[in-house]
């Protein structure tokens, strides 16, 4: 028996289907086209999110990782770490502190995994190659810059000053071997595990040894975390840490899937009631068919024809549309997510027009199956007499009057309960999609304004303020600010104004907080430095903040309890920030802080901690400064080497206070704030 070949006539007959029902197949194309563009828009939305994160990190840290160990590392910890299957690359530095002159600077040596995975992405520049041997040195630009040695290249040397664990003094020439430009711009010189070794550290000695890690997949990062806690038996000086951002990451990917398989669901129904309306409508035709002898094979291969000829129609519009509108919308949208920049970068990933494509081409199969097989398996009889709707007859009288139109209504929707049902829930996950989307958009704009320390629309920042306090400038005096306000469009600005306290010792406070800081962070004990702190505390580090009523009201909002106004702004009461010490809001209420300003020691005050300031708050300012140490400052490094000595002790007070008891004030953030007029004319030009 002969094969009849009519593939060609199925698709004439399935180009000629789709032509006939244009009204419906267009609802059809409709509907595949918004759920392609959809999925896509919000896949490459996520992708140029977490590019973007990529690329803060870098600029703003210069290194890449997920993870942090710090307190000393020994080599079973590192083993535990390296075998967790979540976890993709582990890297080992050490640092020690050490001066070229009078001038401070870091010592470092990196392992071949975080030099290459983790450091390697945040050159910008590199000249030469890492150290090999002891007497060989890489340094930064940023080091021959600020130590005014910038005649020196490749083959020269650098006079290099240590102190070993031992305290012996060391000063060695190093031979340059590298320079290297990154976006970290610290003042760091680069070794061989040779030189630490030479000095008597190693990676286990704590503020020695650093591990860092990469997540494999940085969803599961929570299960890591928790499981790297209980199998590494870590001591209380060390502890494990992961980045902000990576949580962040972790909130939008799940909220980005939800949204994904909303969108799906939402597709699903949305198909499935069209085919479903379709076919209904098509069922004698399809009945008169296989009256002719089409076999239901014939009539599978048809049916499935004109979904394929339709959907990749959709599929190539949807992605075309998503295309043109992720140039469009992705911009606006990270923004609402939490980056403010001006140019904006949008990441077209190929894997997620791929996935998108798999995404729709599965739903829309799972969607048509039903009622395809609905459509070839019935027989010639039931097609020709089938109905499309069934009346129910309730039994009751039917009533005539003003309502008649709702009671109409109504009998329509039950006819059909099964469309009903579906076309409710189409709408309702639309409208969940909807809601899913304007939540996180918000959520997340809420997010932006507690890390930017105000929704400000542009921020300049002291960075003379990451050096040596006695290199501190001013470049935000009275008279900037007031030309700033005077340029066309600037509606409001926001000062963030700082000044260098000393807090006497005294057992209530002081003594307590050293004592914890140090028992938690320090390789040092407390009472090695207590008698010099007693007798000298101007050489540990205090630094007061003054905010303003907009920046309190906006904290007020987000603590556990609310905060007196009235004595706030006094100056009776302040806020503590917390310097990674696992206070509580209990553990450190009521406690009174005495200071008072250099200079003016006749001049004491005295505050009371009203609450705590998390350490990752936008109103800590600079890491650098915070890090400060008893009669050292460090000036380009947040970390500080095994020879730091002390915390800062950070508050925060009204502004007011601030301006009108201390002589001298730093502004390290002017906020910007635009009218509202000329920031619409800004944006449409952009």
């Amino acid at each position: 028996m002969l094969k009849n070949n009519n593939q060609a006539v199925i698709r004439k007959m399935a180009v000629r289907s789709i032509r006939s029902n244009r009204k419906k197949n267009s609802l059809y194309l409709v509907a595949i086209v918004l759920a392609v563009l959809m999925l896509f828009t919000v896949m490459q939305t996520g992708a140029s999110y977490m590019h973007m994160q990529y690329v803060w990190r870098l600029h703003s840290v210069g290194e890449l990782y997920d993870g942090i160990l710090m307190g000393g590392v020994t080599k079973e910890q590192e083993e535990t770490v390296k075998a967790e299957p979540g976890i993709e690359v582990v890297g080992i530095t050490e640092f020690m502190l050490g001066n070229i002159g009078e001038k401070n600077i870091s010592i470092i040596y990196e392992d071949k995994n975080y030099r290459e995975k983790m450091h390697q992405p945040g050159i910008l520049h590199q000249e030469g190659r890492y150290p090999e041997t002891a007497d060989e040195v890489m340094v930064t630009k940023t080091l021959l810059e600020k130590r005014k040695l910038e005649n020196l290249t490749i083959g020269d040397t650098l006079l290099l000053s240590y102190q070993k664990k031992d305290g012996t003094q060391v000063e060695k020439p190093m031979k340059i071997t590298g320079i290297i430009d990154d976006y970290e711009e610290t003042a760091n010189c680069f070794v061989t595990e040779e030189v630490f070794e030479q000095a008597g550290y190693s990676q286990a000695d704590y503020g020695c040894g650093i591990l860092y890690y990469q997540y494999r997949f940085w969803f599961a990062s929570d299960r890591i975390e928790n499981r790297l806690k209980e199998e590494l038996n870590l001591e209380r000086k060390q502890s494990i840490q992961t980045t902000w951002d990576c949580d962040k990451v972790k909130e939008i990917f799940l909220g980005m899937l939800g949204i994904i398989m909303l969108t799906c669901l939402s597709a699903y129904l949305l198909i499935y009631n069209i085919m479903y309306l379709s076919i209904e409508d098509n069922i004698r035709y399809y009945g008169l068919l296989r009256a002719v002898g089409m076999t239901e094979s014939q009539m599978h291969r048809l049916l499935w024809q004109k979904q394929i000829i339709l959907s990749g129609i959709g599929i190539l519009l949807g992605t075309g549309l998503g295309f043109l509108t992720s140039y469009l919308v992705i911009p606006g949208t990270i923004r609402v997510l939490g980056i403010r920049t001006e140019k904006m970068a949008v990441t077209i990933k190929p894997e997620f027009l791929v996935l998108t494509i798999a995404i729709m081409a599965v739903t829309v199969y799972l969607a048509s199956r039903k009622p395809v097989r609905v459509a070839e398996r019935i027989s010639v009889m039931e097609a020709l007499g089938y109905q499309t709707s069934k009346t129910v007859y309730t039994g009751k009288k039917k009533r005539t009057g003003k309502n008649i139109i709702y009671r109409l209504a109504w009998q329509q929707l039950c006819r059909m309960k099964k469309k009903t049902i579906l076309v409710i829930l189409s709408l309702s996950t639309s409208l969940t999609v909807f809601l899913c989307v304007v939540t996180l958009a918000g959520s997340q704009s809420k997010r932006t304004a507690e890390l930017q320390y105000m929704n400000a629309d542009m921020e300049l920042t002291n960075k003379s303020m990451v050096a040596d306090v006695s290199d501190w400038k001013q470049p935000f005096d009275d008279a900037f600010c007031e030309k700033l306000l005077k340029i066309d469009g600037v509606k409001e600005i926001h000062k963030l104004n700082y000044s260098t306290i000393v807090v006497p010792w005294e057992p209530d406070f002081s003594d307590q907080w050293m004592r914890d800081f140090y028992d938690q962070w320090m390789y040092i004990k407390y009472d090695d430095v207590r008698e010099e702190y007693q007798q000298n505390p101007e050489h540990f580090m205090a630094l007061v903040v003054g905010i303003d009523e907009k920046t309190f009201h906006y904290i007020n909002q987000q603590n556990e309890t609310a905060i007196d106004e009235k004595s706030f702004l006094a100056g009776e009461s302040c806020l503590l920030c917390q310097q990674y010490m696992g206070y509580t809001n209990a553990d450190v209420k009521n406690k009174k802080i005495s200071f008072y300003f250099p200079g003016q020691e006749t001049k004491k005050y005295s505050t009371s901690v009203a609450g705590l300031q998390k350490d990752d708050s936008p109103y800590r300012g600079p890491s650098e400064v915070s890090l400060s140490v008893a009669g050292i400052q460090e000036d380009d490094s947040p970390y500080l080497g095994p020879t730091a000595m002390g915390p800062t002790i950070m508050i925060l007070v009204s502004d007011s206070f601030l301006e009108d008891k201390a002589e001298s004030l730093w502004t390290y953030k002017v906020s910007v704030i635009y009218d509202e007029e000329y920031d619409k004319k800004r944006k449409s030009k952009s």
